[in-house]
């Protein structure tokens, strides 16, 4: 089944700006630069639709060139006689920067993946993210003509876009807003990547930032009624913009756009062509489909990367300092298990039944207040707040789990930071504030069981113990921290059946389910059971050693959920023999568990790249199941993660902190002030010169000291001395006060 368009055209004509729907021609959103939001225009609005008949005409009548327009960010939309037609895959969002308004829109885009329930909707990749200036008021401060004369923009190019003819009382005002479009740029250009992973995804039909029951529960609502039938506005269905003082939401944390809908509030209400949404909801994260024709199963893996304190690795640590609970690199993994086929093959007697099931864990940031600046150094110091304010601080993050997972009974905490002494003090740290958590027995929002596990991979690695055998280690650490409890295992049940009586903790039972037609209509399902239960994995990053072992877990619960799918263990709700795996599912779906581990690796390079900006480790031993030797690949990874935390992440940084809302650029759009002084000081090129010169002469000296004729002569091995103590206290010097010297983001 295709999924809805949300496609259109962004007029620009004059001073005016519109979005046509492709589906809905005649209903046309207007931009209002007075109110700064869009409204839709009346019948009786003649300049609005001879504007966007100009637009089209102009469009029709010329050779188009997509990429041409989508690349025509710069220019100017004050002149009378400009008119421009861009097609648009689907809207991102509104950006103030001051008086300027920035929309955001999809250029191009690529289909990946079907929900095959529920009316199958389909979910999209940002391929290209793109941006556009929208008009601003009447003498309202504005950079459009400044714009139309520069192709370029970047930081520092502002002072020279500015131009002789700008009035001096205006000048550093429009300075700034010319850096923010900068940042803005450099944010889709980092989202365009040559590769064409963005990481950004959606579907028009649902929420892909919800969780798998709301998921299920929205697409079941979409597929019973009519698409131009009246009245959607549920913010479930498609996105509103949340209010992000409320409770923490899967909508304001893992909903990429939610801090750029103000300037949607007014028209998505209004909107009478059939409450059609044209402003999906993004998540961040990678979703990744295959199917295993063996096994009669397809897989779908959802990450959801949460946008509040997102970022880079040596700027995001430990605790959203905005209070919110969440760690930096939080993410939810969703493993997706559907019958494939119609055949029923390896189904047990479902009569007619269609099953579907879901498997969600949680990575994220060590939940403590703690930083690891970037300083020149392999490995950075770590501080980490007073011990005194640590129950506190996992109290937070469990408050905001309990919120983001409602049914949520237990959280079990899997620590994987090795026994060094940088990862040694942080893991302690965690481990005694759980520790003193449980002692003191808190009162959360919602009471649950909370365990820390600790494994150390690293050590594992130095012993070469096998990808099979840490799998099995880690089955029997859970087995015996879950005894007497509940397993940490637990997955979602979606089925066709009547759930009426069987439903669990389901407060309002669903009526009788349709199963699919004679024509092949995908089956409506409802949830049968919720997953309770869900296991917290940590490392330093949570990027390698988290997704290595994310994946033994997912493929440990694989066999369970496939036969969940196919009926074959009847209507089990959970597990209480403690353990990952039943001996029954070792050897079981060879074909998906290879499949499963394929998709852990594409998800391990996605959010490697996000927050390292690199491919991850532990690529071929996840794949292989054996270590090898430390190759080119592992240290050229190494090397890459050094020159970019050290001198690239402060500009990304700065880029997903102006999108996501973690800056706010209000305070800075004045005369008086500018967040942008990026640049070294004379002091800092001073030191900047003395460290090349003293390399330089190092390196020439050591190469005199090779030559037969100096061979190990006195003053020449004193003057290598000399250098290197140099250089030692050159770098000494630098790591104290590292971010005088290293890319550090500027956007508070």
């Amino acid at each position: 089944m295709s999924s809805r368009s949300v496609s259109g055209r962004i007029c620009i004509c004059s001073k005016l700006a519109f979005f046509v729907p492709n589906d809905y021609p005649d209903c046309i959103w207007k931009w209002d630069s007075v109110d700064r939001c869009f409204v839709v225009a009346v019948d009786d609005d003649d300049e609005c639709f001879s504007s966007v008949e100009l637009c089209f005409a102009n469009v029709l009548s010329s050779d188009f060139d997509h990429d041409g327009f989508c690349c025509g960010e710069f220019r100017g939309i004050d002149e009378d006689d400009v008119s421009l037609c861009i097609p648009c895959c689907a809207l991102f969002g509104v950006l103030s920067i001051g008086s300027t308004s920035v929309l955001l829109y999809v250029a191009e885009q690529e289909k990946v993946a079907t929900l095959p329930i529920n009316g199958s909707p389909d979910i999209f990749a940002v391929r290209k993210l793109s941006w556009v200036l929208l008009p601003s008021a009447e003498g309202a401060d504005t950079i459009c003509n400044d714009v139309s004369t520069n192709s370029e923009v970047g930081m520092g190019s502002g002072r020279d876009a500015a131009g002789p003819g700008v009035p001096s009382a205006n000048d550093k005002a429009r300075e700034i807003i010319f850096e923010y479009c900068g940042v803005v740029k450099r944010f889709c250009e980092c989202s365009n990547s040559p590769s064409g992973a963005s990481y950004f995804y959606y579907s028009p039909t649902f929420n892909l930032a919800l969780d798998p029951g709301e998921v299920v529960g929205v697409a079941k609502e979409r597929s019973s009624g009519s698409f131009h039938g009246g009245d959607v506005n549920d913010g479930r269905l498609f996105t509103q913009n949340p209010n992000l003082n409320e409770k923490i939401t899967h909508e304001n944390v893992f909903q990429w756009n939610s801090p750029l809908l103000d300037a949607f509030e007014d028209v998505l209400p209004s909107m009478s062509c059939g409450g059609c949404c044209y402003v999906p909801a993004f998540i961040r994260g990678v979703v990744v489909s295959s199917s295993s024709p063996d096994d009669g199963v397809d897989l779908l893996l959802v990450n959801r990367l949460s946008y509040r304190w997102s970022g880079t690795r040596y700027n995001r640590r430990g605790l959203d300092n905005a209070g919110s609970g969440i760690t930096a690199n939080f993410s939810a993994s969703t493993l997706w298990v559907f019958r494939s086929g119609e055949d029923g093959k390896g189904c047990g007697d479902l009569a007619g039944e269609h099953r579907a099931a879901a498997f969600t864990m949680l990575r994220g940031s060590v939940p403590r207040c703690w930083s690891q600046p970037a300083n020149l150094s392999l490995i950075p110091t770590i501080t980490i707040s007073s011990a005194s304010s640590g129950v506190e601080e996992i109290a937070s993050h469990l408050n905001a789990l309990s919120m983001l997972f409602g049914d949520m009974e237990s959280v079990w905490c899997l620590d994987l930071n090795s026994m060094s002494k940088t990862e040694l003090a942080l893991s302690k740290a965690f481990e005694s504030a759980i520790a003193k958590f449980r002692e003191e027995n808190i009162t959360l929002l919602k009471s649950k069981e909370v365990h820390y596990i600790k494994y150390d991979v690293k050590e594992r690695r130095t012993e070469g113990v096998s990808y099979d055998h840490m799998l099995a280690e880690i089955d029997l650490l859970l087995k015996e921290e879950s005894a007497g409890n509940h397993s940490p295992i637990d997955f979602w049940k979606f089925s066709t059946e009547d759930t009426t009586t069987t439903c669990d903790n389901v407060s309002n039972p669903p009526p009788t389910p349709v199963t699919d037609d004679a024509r092949g209509t995908p089956p409506v399902m409802d949830v049968v059971y919720r997953q309770k239960h869900y296991i917290r994995v940590n490392c330093l990053d949570c990027l390698d050693r988290t997704n290595l072992v994310q994946s033994m877990i997912a493929i440990s619960t694989l066999p369970r959920l496939i036969r969940y799918v196919h009926g074959l263990e009847g209507d089990e709700t959970n597990a209480r023999d403690g353990g990952t795996s039943d001996l029954k599912g070792q050897n079981e779906f060879h074909a998906s568990k290879e499949l499963c581990k394929q998709m852990w690796v594409k998800q391990g390079v996605a959010l490697s790249q996000l927050y390292a900006g690199s491919d991850p480790h532990f690529v071929q031993f996840l794949l292989g199941g054996t270590w090898g030797r430390l190759n080119v690949g592992e240290v050229k990874i190494a090397l890459q993660r050094w020159l970019q935390q050290n001198f690239y992440d402060g500009e990304k940084q700065d880029a997903i902190s102006l999108i996501t809302g973690q800056h706010n650029p209000a305070p800075f759009h004045s005369q008086y002030e500018s967040p942008f002084s990026r640049h070294f000081s004379g002091l800092n090129w001073m030191v900047l010169g003395g460290m090349v010169a003293a390399v330089v002469a190092a390196i020439v000296n050591s190469i005199v000291l090779l030559v037969p004729k100096y061979w190990m002569r006195g003053e020449v091995v004193f003057f290598e001395v000399l250098w290197v103590v140099y250089i030692a206290v050159i770098v000494s010097r630098i790591m104290k006060d590292g971010t005088s010297y290293t890319n550090y983001p500027l956007l508070k």
